[in-house]
């Protein structure tokens, strides 16, 4: 059947280690179901929904590409990150982090912040302004790519 099936391009990420686990798992219980098949996955393409809750009680979900996903996960265990630092972790280059993360700035979600040491650093806000609470977010996996 790999015939009928269109080739994917683009760049393979580095997921999480929360969202491995899951996909880890997911993949041995399919592969015991449907012996001796397995999935092979594509960790580039897709969307996940995360419901990110705030410090005010507050949450707001977003249905993004993994590689968004998997950037506020990482963001979300640290104080501060770099660009490189993010792109060390997801196996890409730190201009394309550097894009990706511009969705999280503008959601109003992560602050970029100028630094004279490291350049460009992001910090996880505490609290969403009133300008990005009100709506859910939704975004594409091509719109994110």
């Amino acid at each position: 059947s790999k015939q009928f099936w269109p080739s994917l391009h683009g760049d393979s990420i580095k997921l999480h280690p929360m969202i491995q686990e899951k996909a880890k798992s997911f993949a041995h219980e399919y592969s015991v179901l449907k012996n001796p098949r397995q999935l092979v996955w594509k960790t580039n393409v897709g969307t996940v929904e995360l419901e990110l809750s705030f410090e005010d009680q507050q949450s707001k979900t977003y249905t993004v590409s993994p590689l968004l996903s998997t950037l506020i996960l990482h963001m979300a265990e640290v104080e501060t990150s770099t660009p490189d630092d993010l792109a060390s972790l997801v196996g890409l280059e730190s201009s394309v982090v550097q894009k990706r993360m511009g969705f999280w700035v503008n959601q109003g979600v992560v602050e970029k912040i100028k630094s004279p040491v490291s350049g460009v650093q992001y910090r996880v806000v505490s609290k969403l302004s009133e300008d990005h609470a009100a709506v859910n977010t939704a975004m594409g996996a091509d719109e994110a790519a």
